[in-house]
């Protein structure tokens, strides 16, 4: 007679037993099954399933390390490479672009389109900056009058005519006076057209700060400019 363990794979099993008159049930049978106690599955944890717990948790950071590591590199190198392009966005536009705010050296020829505006340096102002228009027509004089101009360098150009008429010489005044006598005197003798033209000379007799005395044996009408400071 073959043997059935009908409980195989259970750990229990209620057992329900139903009776019929004049029936008659064995209900010998063996039961058997392997109880584990608690000192066994804290063994079985401490030297099984723990340490193999262990050696996955170390592998893994092993690969969670090596990836973290190559990731924080890729950051690193993308972060460096951002910066350089800005650097060099940053270069070019310096060397392309003027700034409004700050001093800056501007290198190479530049062609400006438009009308193009800059400050009006001071009317006594020798220094290299740019000269505006306001500057040359009329910034940069400080006087001027009938007979004479004065700019603000301190050059002070004046002019005149002068009728001689005697040999022992006129004398002219200046407009404004000059700071030094060492300005100079140009003449002219203003002569007619009609053949025979003769061409004559004159001389500075004296002369000041705010005259000169010209001479002549060539009477008539003499044109004079003075240049000096």
């Amino acid at each position: 007679m073959t043997e059935i363990n009908i409980f195989e794979n259970y750990a229990s099993k209620d057992l329900n037993v139903c009776f019929q008159d004049e029936a008659a049930l064995n209900t010998t049978a063996d039961l058997k099954y392997v109880k584990y106690g608690k000192s066994e599955i804290d063994d079985h944890v401490a030297s099984v399933s723990k340490p193999d717990l262990s050696d996955y948790v170390n592998d893994q950071k092993q690969v969670i390390d090596i990836e973290t590591t190559q990731s924080i590199t890729s950051i690193n190198n993308a972060v460096q490479d951002g910066i350089d392009n800005i650097n060099a966005v940053i270069e070019a536009y310096d060397q392309t672009y003027m700034t409004l705010d700050t001093e800056q050296t501007i290198v190479g020829d530049k062609i400006f389109e438009g009308t193009l505006q800059a400050v009006t340096p001071a009317s006594d102002d020798l220094s290299p900056n740019v000269a505006t228009t306001a500057f040359i027509n009329g910034g940069n004089i400080v006087s001027q009058g009938t007979n004479h101009i004065k700019f603000a360098g301190g050059l002070l150009m004046q002019w005149g005519t002068i009728e001689l008429s005697d040999s022992a010489g006129e004398t002219c005044t200046f407009e404004i006076p000059f700071t030094s006598n060492s300005y100079c005197i140009s003449l002219t003798h203003s002569v007619g057209s009609t053949p025979p033209i003769t061409y004559s000379t004159a001389s500075v007799l004296d002369h000041s700060l705010t005259d000169f005395t010209v001479g002549s044996n060539d009477l008539g009408t003499w044109h004079w400019l003075a240049i000096g400071f």
